[in-house]
């Protein structure tokens, strides 16, 4: 069994709370991490990241003190996009910034906010395929 952690990374504490309930509902991954600072999200990973793990992160992109792009440079000095799936969660509709969201080798998808059950189900599933299929190399 492949290892999975899932990371919640949003300033609003009340949107963790309801992705963590939403992803419990449809049995996501076990237990959600949620940080309301990107900076303690940064540090868990550089604490935590390996190869033999994989990591789901669900991505704000506009926080205070490290926003998602600064967080995903940081990111991508150590991780690795084949197990480092990151899903950037935003209300924006600047198309610049998605565009440059998205070219990020680290990034799978950007997704407009809220988020929906159905949307994390897609998402589980395609992750489990790509887990199966590197476990498998």
């Amino acid at each position: 069994m492949n290892t999975v952690h899932t990371l919640l990374i949003d300033d609003d504490p009340i949107l963790n709370l309801l992705m963590k309930k939403m992803m419990e509902r449809v049995q996501f991954y076990p237990e959600p991490k949620g940080f309301s600072d990107a900076v303690m999200a940064l540090q868990y990973l550089r604490d935590n990241y390996n190869l033999t793990e994989f990591f789901v992160i669900f991505l704000d992109l506009y926080m205070p003190e490290l926003d998602g792009i600064e967080f995903l440079n940081e990111l991508g000095q150590f991780a690795r996009s084949k197990n480092v799936f990151v899903y950037v969660v935003s209300s924006t509709t600047d198309t610049d910034e998605i565009e440059k969201v998205v070219r990020n080798p680290l990034v799978r998808e950007f997704l407009p906010k809220p988020i929906f059950s159905d949307t994390l189900t897609v998402i589980k599933d395609i992750i489990e395929g790509d887990i199966n299929g590197i476990s498998k190399e």
